[in-house]
This record gives C-alpha cells, structure tokens and sequence, in this order.
C-alpha cells in the first residue's frame, strides 16, 4: 500500500511561503476540505474524482497556509510503499 509520510508522522513538513519565505503551515490533505465526509471516505476513492494525477503518481495534495501573508498553496507529496505483507517486498521496490 501507499501512504502518505506527512499524514503518517514520519515526516515533518518543511516549506516556506514563495511570497514572503516565511514558515507555512500544513492544513492537511487537501481531499478533506473537499466535502463535510471527505475525511471519513477512503482516500483512494477520493483520489479518483478531485482532478488531480495523485493516485497514478502515488502523491498525497496537501493544503498550506502562510500565517504571516494569508497566502494558501498545494503542495504534492510523494507517497512511500509500504509492502502489506512479506511476500509484497519487492513487488514495488525502488
């Protein structure tokens, strides 16, 4: 399966604003501002109807805010695979 680093806590979001390069902050999957359900759905799911090329390139669209210019941004982040079982190990491996 492939799973977000960010939405999983194993990474940290660093991004700075283009506008004014201060510290952005992650709203989350951009696919949970989508409707009042959307965090609830499989995200697979979601993937298939928002526009986006997330589920062909195993990406998760995050939503980012600067604090200090109002300026909101998307950000595309690459999804990690993680084998659901042993026999899956190198099925997908870099």
């Amino acid at each position: 399966m492939w799973i977000c680093p960010v939405c999983n806590g194993l990474e940290s979001l660093t991004y700075t604003c283009p506008q004014c390069a201060n510290p952005v902050d992650d709203l989350g999957k951009l696919s949970d501002y989508d409707e009042p359900y959307s965090p609830y759905r499989e995200i697979n799911d979601m993937k298939l109807s928002n526009g986006y090329p997330d589920l062909v390139q195993h990406q998760c669209i995050h939503l980012l805010h600067c604090p200090n210019c109002k300026q909101e941004m998307q950000v595309a982040l690459d999804e990690r695979y993680v084998p659901d079982s042993p026999d899956q190990l190198s099925e997908y491996a870099p």
